[in-house]
């Protein structure tokens, strides 16, 4: 049972990664737990001051000047508690050992990457150009039909909330200075910046990567591999509940099929395909040999 101490909205920065955490274990406010949980998320500094006394803590720091007031490197709230992890979205912090929770957080496991290759056959049985480009911007609804037209694309001009999910599909992006800093991208690796920062500049931009396979493709694994390594939240939840010394529910289960999901869509498998069903059992049988051994 992990106990999450919250004022209200202060849980904002850690809502993605207190979802996956709730997807792997028992976690409730501590207010609503009777007895004594196995852990503390406290979502800031002063939610310390009524954590319980002998449990392994996790919490967030709003930037490197609240490292002084969190136990071990400062002891205004006593010896009495573990802190094990400390998460932050501030540089600083980072730099001096806060584990990374970018504000651009998601689950990369529920967004398949979508090569070029099978981006283009998707386009071609739905009667859509060779080269589509598209244009996401800050305010565009994921439900609207934004998710869809990022998955369809050849490229894709974006900015705002959606250039994460943009970047976990695979998809060629073109976007912002600010946008780039803001996630800490290198420009000609995951994604491209226009040389003048206007739109049209950007939208040419895209249009030169939709009719270039290779740098398309490029662009696509590049942009994966940043969001698995930088914005999954599972492996940012499978690290505090470590350091916790807390066991996922059901621990390791879903990386036999993410493994094999991602081998499929390198080989451009159209999701729809019996072989990715016929994966996904593959998939389950491994994990209960896992299980047993």
């Amino acid at each position: 049972m992990l106990a999450v101490i919250a004022t209200p909205g202060s849980t904002e920065p850690l809502r993605a990664l207190v979802r996956q955490l709730a997807a792997q274990v028992d976690i409730r406010s501590l207010d609503r737990i009777d007895g004594r949980p196995d852990g503390v998320l406290a979502a800031s500094i002063d939610a310390l001051d009524v954590a319980p006394p002998g449990l392994p803590v996790a919490v967030w720091v709003a930037n490197a000047e609240e490292l002084g007031c969190v136990p071990g490197l400062a002891e205004p709230h006593g010896d009495d508690l573990d802190v094990r992890v400390l998460l932050s979205s501030d540089r600083m912090a980072i730099g001096l050992g806060a584990v990374a929770v970018p504000a651009a957080a998601l689950d990369t496991r529920s967004l398949p990457v979508l090569p070029p290759l099978v981006r283009a056959r998707w386009r071609e049985r739905h009667d859509l150009p060779a080269e589509l480009v598209v244009t996401i911007e800050a305010e565009a609804d994921p439900a609207g039909g934004a998710m869809t037209a990022l998955a369809l694309a050849a490229a894709a001009v974006v900015s705002g909330p959606m250039l994460a999910s943009a970047l976990a599909l695979g998809t060629p992006v073109v976007s912002t200075p600010a946008e780039v800093d803001r996630l800490g991208l290198r420009p000609g690796h995951e994604v491209e910046v226009a040389e003048r920062d206007a739109s049209p500049a950007r939208t040419a931009l895209a249009g030169a990567i939709a009719s270039d396979d290779e740098w398309a493709a490029r662009l696509s694994s590049a942009a994966r591999r940043f969001a698995e390594s930088t914005l999954d939240v599972g492996r940012i939840s499978n690290v505090v509940l470590d350091r916790l010394g807390l066991a996922a529910s059901d621990p390791g289960r879903p990386r036999p099929a993410s493994r094999l999901d991602r081998r499929l869509a390198e080989l451009a498998t159209p999701p729809t395909a019996r072989i990715c069903a016929r994966a996904a059992v593959a998939a389950e049988c491994f994990a209960e040999l896992d299980d047993r051994s």
